[in-house]
């Protein structure tokens, strides 16, 4: 039967045509799609210049801006139906497309800000793909960068553009090959200056728009060089909005990296205090070991709140995390900082945004633009270095409307000086009183804790140095001030035996000590240095001085101390006069006063090329001439030097002990002769060894070759009757004979058989 088609002509002709069909159908709605996109955009163009001459305050949904379709829908989407304050004052001019320098506290949706702008620019440039970079926006953190990526996700889903995230820690060869196809591009400054040095896949040469998030910190002097170095590689036709929650910088300083006349749009800049009206601040007043105790006392009693904890230092970070998760409060405990490993930080950063209850303990890179989901507390641990970053980090609390309150621990020394600085950015604080009696002291578990943890004890030690050292590093010296603080106290209250040496502490008091004493008016660095050694290993009564002599071998390996110091620079004591030489040198010093320096203990100081010249023209010593050695073997065989200059031996000069060079010379050239000579005889003898090897080998070869071809020669091998008579007639050994010698003579007579077979063998094979 013959093969049959599964579908005949007819059906084969009308899938085709429905086929046809569906595509001319796709094809028109994609033209009706663009001619909706542009009558859309006329019409968008038109309300652009409607919007400049409207009163922002009538702008109450987002619907009433000109904004597309794809963003509007987008936003329904995530249920962003009404603008604030500052999205609402802000798109007015970003959306017309103006410079625009925005200020508004944290919490008021300043991301939303600058995304939407982003988005409608590249829409109405009909941007796509392989136009490559159209939009870039820098954040100052990580963290940030990432909640700015997501919120372009979720808004933008409609657009047909593609938006990367370059942020450090990323594999960086996996952006590269994909850089250069993106539109939308959220980055550090550090990652994407490096893709500009390094990457030549990343054009900037189209670029319509540069977005700086939290501006004031990106122009900060960590930033200030690397914005400046980005700001070169773009265009200077672009629009650019910053954005930031605090404004203490002149408006020249911020729009500098402006290309056209910026709009200032501040919308809280006559708002009562700074910081959120929802949120409550409060500080208590403690000294700096009844800190942690305070801390931990606070955490058992919000277990069911959300808490944010911010400390100076990445090491108090990572300390007082380990340290009160082995403890255990009854919370989950996170811990971000600096140093962190990158999908370790978004992973801690999802998981403390995500939970109802949990506390996370963090330095300031989590306190600038996160915006976590509802943070009930703010605890600053450590007084933030300024104002701004106090706006910062409470700032984390109280977003959107919602209510948050903030601690902050000062110590006696530092409330009158940080207060005043609240109180002058209207920022409105009350004192907060605690009862001691509720208070748990943890010092004894911490000490246990150091005891069965190396590594944590480790960290203590460090947190306590990097704290100390960040107190002394901070500018304002009226609120910061290291010598206030009890070392020994806040070493106790972090569970340690023994304070850790702080090298900067001994360094700064010495060179206090040197510059306010009035007896002595100069030193010199090397007495300086002698009496830092002397005051350490007296230990002096200060208070610095006396804990670092007393703990200064603790073992302890500090990352952030001088790891390269010169202990004793004079190891093998070149530079001091011997102590068998009398020395005794008097120095005259202001106000007719005498050091006395006794035997050995003279330093000498670096000799002048004048003083070097008197040396030597007092030891007579002729420079620049050549010395001859010339034979004498009339007297007892010396040498005398002879110069061409004098005729007459020099003091200085090498005089030879009895050793004759000519002699030498021959008795060298005799040995190597010998030498030569047995390395011959050696070689002739090995020669003479192989050819007598080669001589005998022939001489066999020829003896089988001339034998007559009868079998071999058995001629020398013994008669077998002999030998079987010999042994029949040996005695048999006595019964009274050990076992072990039975056994040998049975080995025996069994290699004797052996034997008698093996000639019976050959006899017969001849």
């Amino acid at each position: 039967m013959p093969h049959t088609n599964r579908f005949s002509r007819s059906n084969r002709g009308s899938m085709k045509n429905d086929k046809l069909s569906a595509k001319r159908v796709k094809q028109k709605k994609k033209l009706e799609r663009k001619d909706l996109e542009q009558k859309s955009l006329e019409e968008l163009d038109s309300r652009y210049e409607e919007l400049l001459k409207r009163n922002s305050a009538t702008l109450k949904k987002f619907d009433d801006f000109p904004l597309s379709w794809r963003t509007l829908e987008g936003l329904r989407e995530c249920e962003y139906l009404e603008p604030t304050e500052i999205q609402r004052d802000s798109l007015v001019y970003s959306l017309s497309g103006a410079d625009v320098v925005g200020a508004a506290k944290t919490g008021s949706g300043k991301t939303l800000a600058l995304v939407i702008p982003v988005l409608e620019c590249l829409w109405k440039a009909r941007w796509q793909s392989q136009y490559g970079l159209g939009a870039l926006v820098i954040s100052p953190t990580r963290e940030l960068a990432l909640q700015t990526f997501s919120t372009f996700n979720a808004v933008g889903k409609n657009h047909d553009l593609s938006c990367a995230l370059l942020i450090g820690g990323s594999d960086v060869e996996y952006e590269k090959s994909r850089v250069g196809s993106v539109n939308i591009v959220v980055c550090t400054p550090g990652r994407l200056l490096q893709h500009m040095d390094e990457n030549e896949r990343l054009v900037c040469d189209s670029l319509q728009m540069l977005v700086l998030d939290e501006a004031d910190r990106m122009l900060d002097m960590g930033f200030a060089q690397q914005l400046n170095a980005i700001t070169s590689n773009l265009p200077r036709d672009r629009q650019t909005l910053l954005f930031s929650a605090t404004q203490t910088r002149n408006v020249k300083d911020l729009s500098r990296v402006c290309t056209k006349d910026p709009v200032l749009v501040s919308v809280h800049e006559k708002a009562a205090q700074a910081t959120p009206d929802n949120l409550k601040q409060s500080f208590i007043v403690l000294e700096e070991q009844e800190k942690l105790n305070t801390l931990w006392s606070f955490i058992v009693a919000h277990k069911k709140k959300k808490s944010l904890v911010f400390v100076s230092s990445c090491k108090q970070a990572r300390f007082l995390t380990d340290a009160i998760c082995q403890l255990r409060p009854g919370v989950s405990v996170l811990g971000l900082w600096g140093t962190m490993n990158q999908k370790k930080r978004i992973d801690v950063f999802q998981k403390f945004d995500s939970r109802k209850a949990a506390v996370m303990i963090a330095t300031d890179v989590a306190s600038r633009g996160l915006d976590f989901d509802r943070v009930d507390w703010v605890i600053q641990v450590d007084c933030p270095p300024t104002v701004d970053d106090y706006i910062h980090r409470v700032g984390r609390s109280a977003r959107m409307n919602e209510k948050g309150e903030a601690v902050l621990f000062v110590t006696e020394s530092q409330r009158d000086g940080m207060l005043d600085k609240l109180q002058t950015q209207k920022i409105p604080i009350e004192e907060l009183a605690i009862d001691p009696k509720l208070l748990t002291d943890i010092r004894v578990k911490l000490r246990s804790l150091l005891a069965q943890s190396q590594e944590i004890k480790d960290y203590a030690q460090k947190s306590v140095v990097a704290y100390l050292r960040a107190v002394f590093m901070m500018k304002d010296k009226k609120v910061f001030d290291v010598n206030t603080i009890d070392a020994a106290a806040l070493a106790d209250s972090y569970g340690l035996v023994s304070v850790p040496r702080v090298r900067f502490l001994n360094k700064k008091q010495s060179k206090n000590k040197v510059e306010t004493d009035g007896s002595v008016q100069k030193k010199s660095k090397r007495e300086v240095k002698k009496d830092e050694d002397e005051e350490s290993d007296a230990g002096s009564k200060d208070k610095y001085e006396s804990l670092i002599g007393q703990f200064a071998t603790d073992d302890l390996n500090e990352a952030d101390e001088d790891l390269l110091t010169i202990k004793k620079k004079d190891v093998f004591n070149v530079e001091t006069v011997c102590a068998s030489e009398e020395v005794l040198q008097t120095k005259q010093i202001e106000g007719d006063e005498k050091i006395l320096l006794k035997r050995g203990t003279l330093i000498r100081k670096p000799l002048t090329k004048q003083q070097a010249a008197k040396k030597i023209i007092k030891k007579n010593i002729k420079v620049n001439a050549k010395t001859k050695f010339e034979s004498d073997s009339e007297d007892d065989g010396a040498r005398e030097p002879s110069t061409s200059t004098a005729q007459e031996p020099l003091p200085g000069a090498i005089r030879s002990q009895g050793l004759d060079l000519e002699e030498a010379k021959q008795e060298l050239k005799m040995a190597d002769k010998e030498d030569r000579r047995r390395f011959r005889e050696l070689r002739q003898k090995r020669k003479a060894d192989k050819l007598a090897k080669k001589a005998a080998k022939r001489k066999a070869e020829d003896m089988e070759e001339d034998s007559d071809g009868e079998g071999p020669d058995l001629d020398w091998l013994p008669d077998p009757d002999e030998v079987r008579k010999r042994y029949r007639q040996e005695e048999s050994p006595s019964d009274e004979e050990d076992v072990q010698a039975k056994s040998s003579t049975f080995s025996a007579d069994a290699l004797h058989a052996a034997e008698l077979a093996a000639l019976d063998l050959l006899r017969k094979s001849s």
